[in-house]
């Protein structure tokens, strides 16, 4: 099993409550228009795609299919237990097994998810893990979403607040389980709203179109992350060729140097924490979740990053639609770098 994408906790201040937060978690917001950007190729695509892993969990069966035809995307509500899915393992033991032993005894629920919609149920019941849910359908549309064929929730003593993890279908594609600890989301809406914006970079970051897991570390000319090579033209190849410079020649994929990423943070104050010097894939990840969030930065290397997911149509989609659903920019809690 794979080291699943993960996100870590920040040294975060005393939350402050933001203008419109608890209504965009009410269920009745139950339709929303997708957005009009299209996303880099294959993460709209009809075959689930997903990120990375060296030998990615296989899920169990024989075809991929699903059980109950969706609703049209456009049109598509946040919540439709009636979907199920034939193509995937969501029992306790399958959907578990990424986050290892400690996390087994954890987990509350879990939830089919097609076409960008919650379905069934497929274990437990908890409300908790529909909260996140409508914070990630606030930040993505269903198109985004594709990809994901499980949500699942834990919650258990862990600093961990959620993990992304790749699952091969029997096909030859790649799909995708997010999880999310519970425990950890009941702290506050803006937490989980970053945290639900981190984690979904890791999904449309690891389609096929972005990482390529036919090429083994000798051919790669741009990163090899551990399982496969990313494209030339790949989010993250991009963002390490305009920011990480040097910095990216002591990246070990295989192994994280928290001690590295730290003394990385105290001299580099483009990076938003410690957490976010451990590698590229979690640089972009926090800064993703705090630009579609407007989180205000100053650091003339921030405000460059910020411009860079500006300047890309499928990026700035995300920001729009945060705009769009009138959410005020978020507080910058983010315990930053650069001391």
């Amino acid at each position: 099993m794979h080291q699943p994408s993960l996100r870590a906790p920040r040294a975060l201040a005393s939350l402050v409550a933001v203008a419109g937060l608890a209504a965009m978690l009410l269920l009745g917001a139950c339709s929303e228009e997708a957005a009009d950007d299209t996303g880099p190729v294959g993460v709209t695509s009809a075959t689930p795609t997903s990120e990375a892993t060296d030998t990615p969990t296989e899920v169990a069966t024989e075809t991929v299919t699903q059980t109950a035809t969706a609703t049209p995307v456009k049109d598509a509500p946040l919540y439709d237990e009636s979907l199920t899915r034939d193509d995937v393992d969501c029992s306790l033991d399958f959907i578990s097994s990424g986050g290892g032993e400690d996390f087994v005894d954890g987990f509350t629920s879990g939830h089919f998810v097609v076409h960008g919609v919650l379905g069934q149920t497929c274990i437990g019941d908890d409300d908790r893990l529909l909260r996140a849910w409508q914070w990630l359908r606030t930040v993505a549309s269903p198109e985004d979403l594709e990809p994901l064929i499980l949500l699942a929730g834990f919650d258990a003593p862990s600093d961990l607040l959620a993990y992304v993890e790749a699952l091969s279908t029997p096909d030859g594609g790649v799909a995708f389980q997010m999880t999310v600890n519970l425990g950890e989301a009941e702290r506050d809406d803006i937490e989980l709203a970053l945290t639900m914006a981190h984690e979904l970079t890791h999904v449309f970051t690891g389609v096929d179109s972005q990482l390529d897991r036919g090429v083994d570390e000798s051919q790669c000319t741009t990163y090899f992350e551990g399982e496969g090579c990313y494209t030339d033209d790949s989010y993250i190849a991009r963002w390490i060729d305009a920011f990480w410079g040097d910095w990216i020649d002591d990246i070990d994929p295989q192994h994280s140097d928290d001690e590295a990423a730290y003394d990385r943070c105290v001299v580099d104050p483009s990076f938003l924490g410690s957490y976010a010097a451990t590698n590229p894939e979690e640089d972009f990840a926090e800064t993703f979740s705090a630009y579609v969030f407007s989180v205000p930065v100053e650091d003339p290397g921030l405000v460059a990053k910020y411009d860079f997911m500006d300047a890309d149509p499928y990026l700035r989609s995300f920001k729009q639609r945060i705009e769009d659903a009138g959410i005020e920019p978020l507080p910058n809690q983010f315990e930053g770098c650069g001391f």
